[in-house]
């Protein structure tokens, strides 16, 4: 499976981030390290719709925010994405889960642990 991130198709390798970057005139493509400045739009190649976003360092999914700023607790839609993200290889040991106005952050872990439930204090 893979993602389209900044309407990039990216693959996980490794733990790791990557995208096909075309070369010269030819038909060659390489293996880029995917990095983001800010959160991207995320969205799965497999069809689901996710209005969430995503930040990407060094090729490693280091945060994904909530796209839904009505979201009540539980969010299963996220959790779907985290789910995805992490069968198609992403790894999420070092990745923070942020609501939509950005503050509240959890653990990916404790936050797919918990079925998307955010602190009792974000909503």
């Amino acid at each position: 499976m893979s993602v389209a991130i900044e309407s990039k198709k990216v693959f996980f390798r490794q733990g790791r981030a990557w995208e096909l970057v075309p070369i010269g005139k030819q038909p060659t493509t390489v293996l880029k390290l995917v990095g983001t400045a800010d959160f991207q739009p995320l969205s799965l190649l497999s069809g689901c719709a996710y209005s969430g976003s995503v930040l990407i360092k060094h090729g490693y999914v280091k945060a994904v925010r909530s796209g839904n700023e009505h979201a009540a607790s539980p969010e299963p839609e996220l959790i779907d994405i985290l789910q995805s993200l992490r069968s198609s290889g992403a790894d999420l040991s070092g990745s923070w889960v942020i609501d939509f106005d950005g503050t509240h952050a959890v653990k990916a872990a404790d936050f797919i642990a918990t079925g998307g439930a955010w602190p009792a204090a974000a909503h």
